[in-house]
Parts: structure tokens; sequence; C-alpha cells
């Protein structure tokens, strides 16, 4: 089993490399990447243990679907789970 003081951390750099990092954390879970636009295009997500990471981006088949399980987008109330089957999640969002 693994140390669960130690794990993988997440840094983050602004334009200056020489600078301090912006975000230098091991408490991150989930790194959301907006174009500019203001639209999510990519999600980085600590899965499995705490040193995998999973990336999906707005060209992936599931993107829809990771939008929804990751909180950045809703299933539109009242849906069935046979329409949600049937029409998949991109077809159930709410406006």
């Amino acid at each position: 089993m693994t140390d669960p003081t130690k794990r993988g951390k997440i840094v983050v750099r602004g334009c200056n490399i020489l600078q301090p990092p912006l975000l230098d954390s091991a408490e991150a879970q989930v790194v959301e990447v907006y174009d500019g636009f203001g639209d999510p295009m990519a999600l980085l997500v600590r899965i499995l243990s705490d040193d995998t990471w999973g990336l999906v981006t707005k060209g992936d088949d599931d993107w829809e679907a990771m939008k929804v399980q990751y909180g950045l987008a809703k299933i539109r109330p009242g849906t069935s789970f046979a329409e949600l089957i049937a029409g998949g999640v991109a077809q159930n969002l709410e406006e």
C-alpha cells in the first residue's frame, strides 16, 4: 500500500518559468482547461491512485459524459435512464 502522505502533485507555471509557480499542490484532483470563449476544452483527472491521471478533451467520444461526471454539465431534469441510454449524454444535457 502506498504511503498516504506521499502523492503526486500539480505544478502550474506562468509566462516566466523562472518565477515561483502559480500553483504547487498535492491536493489537486481535477484540472480544468478552458478556451478563450470560456468553454471547457480539457480535463486532467486524478484516478485510481494518487499517481494515475486521465486526460479527456472535447474531441474525445466520452467528452460530454465526462463533463457531466465532473460537474461541468448537467443532465436535463426528468431524463429517464432509458432516455439517457437511447439518446446518449449529449442529447440530454441542460441548455
